[in-house]
């Protein structure tokens, strides 16, 4: 994410869709495109890093993390239940693929361990490290890296495996050794599905066409291309238990450049701001006002009284709120608490779908001091299918089919800590 010769003073600017880190531009650049995850099976995520590992060029697909350092392949056995042999078939595609490393004949076995734990989300990961081919851009030999280690999941409960890119990464460290990256800065751009609701969808600013850069310009300088209008890529169908209108889905599939970052993913309209990394590597901003905006009459409605702490963290893609935030978004996008696993949800929303809308919230930088940026989060991410492991199982529920995103301090009340995942955050990191 940074040199280590560089003192790290990071440019935010904020834009309207996807969680976007970008550092120090370069020429010497490899840019890699995010592949589409299904829907029905990971409700967290609808694209993800593709990764081709081993000699026989099996493919995974990971989720950005910028605070680990290493990178994290779930492996069958992370999906294989006590006393059977072979994976559950749904929990390898939850997950993102599987790497089966007795398949490869190129990989070497190490005796260290991966242990990850996050009590502040209660995820883990555990599993032996090892070291393996890995191939970028599809496995077509002209991006590749070999000996390249990296830790086998063989125990975890989350969603998908990890490609650290936080401070000291592996990853970065070994392309910029190889030569193949001419820095260890990054431009991540986090893909997301928005699909149409009453509220207008927000015509972003950036490229939205899913395509490689095309030119030296694209990767490090000028604005690049940008679309005009909306992509209509898709049309989202609905069961006949939960029906809501058929709408045009927007496909923003996001990217990743490596060694400087794609100019074509970055607004020239929003004044950028210094926001400091925090010595353990995390983006820390001020909250200065949240604003939910649907079609009620006496909308919209102001969320927020005084400054709040948040902290943007990839590595979760939920929301964390405190309680009294929480419940004001549930209610204003009609989201009822108080279901485990997903705090909030929705039964039939066919009849109200006017409930939906925009969350707008406005940024400093820690301490609420220097210019303002605004984020908005659109209809879509109030509004996601139900999907997630129980015993090696995917399930839902059989009362209600579509959940909110967020999570709220119950454990602590009083707590005010706001913590941003990857898929509801936009940003533009420059690391100067």
């Amino acid at each position: 994410m940074w040199s280590s010769s560089v003192s790290p003073r990071p440019r935010l600017s904020f834009l309207s869709i996807l969680l976007s880190t970008a550092s120090i531009a370069s020429a010497q650049t490899i840019w890699m495109q995010f592949a589409p995850v299904s829907p029905a099976l990971n409700s967290t995520d609808d694209f993800l890093v593709p990764f081709t590992l081993g000699s026989n060029k099996q493919v995974v697909n990971l989720a950005p993390s910028l605070s680990q350092t290493e990178t994290s392949i779930i492996g069958p056995k992370a999906c294989t239940p006590p006393g059977q042999k072979a994976p559950k078939d749904k929990c390898v595609l939850y997950r993102g693929g599987a790497f089966d490393k007795s398949k490869s004949t190129s990989f070497n076995a190490s005796t260290d361990e991966f242990n990850y734990k996050n009590p502040t989300f209660g995820t883990y990961s555990n599993g032996p490290m090892g070291k393996d081919i890995v191939y970028l851009n599809g496995g077509d030999g002209s991006l590749e890296v070999n000996d390249y280690q990296f830790a086998v999941i063989e125990s975890s409960n989350m969603t998908s495996g990890m490609l650290g890119l936080g401070k000291d990464s592996t990853f970065l460290k070994r392309l910029y050794d190889d030569g193949k990256i001419a820095s260890r800065s990054f431009g991540l751009h986090v893909g997301i599905d928005i699909w149409n609701h009453p509220w207008p969808v927000l015509n972003p600013t950036f490229d939205e066409s899913g395509n490689k850069p095309t030119t030296k310009d694209d990767l490090n300088t000028g604005n690049g291309k940008r679309a005009v209008g909306t992509h209509k890529s898709s049309i989202r169908q609905e069961t006949d238990g939960n029906q809501l209108p058929v709408r045009e889905s927007h496909k923003f599939p996001g990217s990743l450049t490596l060694g400087g970052y794609d100019r074509t993913k970055i607004s020239n309209k929003t004044k950028p701001i210094n926001v400091p990394i925090a010595g353990d590597g995390s983006l820390q901003l001020s909250l200065t006002r949240v604003v939910a905006r649907n079609m009620y009459a006496d909308s919209p409605f102001d969320l927020i009284s005084e400054p709040l702490s948040v902290v943007v963290d990839a590595d979760t893609p939920h929301m964390y709120f405190p309680r009294n935030i929480s419940r004001e978004i549930g209610w204003v996008f009609s989201a009822v608490y108080g279901e485990p696993g997903e705090d909030f949800f929705y039964t039939n929303l066919a009849d109200r779908e006017k409930d939906l809308g925009n969350l707008t919230m406005t940024f400093t930088a820690p301490g609420g001091k220097g210019d303002e940026i605004e984020i908005l989060i659109p209809p879509t991410v109030w509004y996601q299918p139900v999907g997630y492991m129980r015993d090696f199982e995917l399930v839902g529920n059989a009362e209600y089919n579509y959940y909110a995103p967020m999570r709220e301090w119950a454990q602590d009340p009083k707590s005010t800590q706001i913590i941003l995942g990857r898929s509801y955050v936009i940003s533009t990191l420059d690391t100067l």
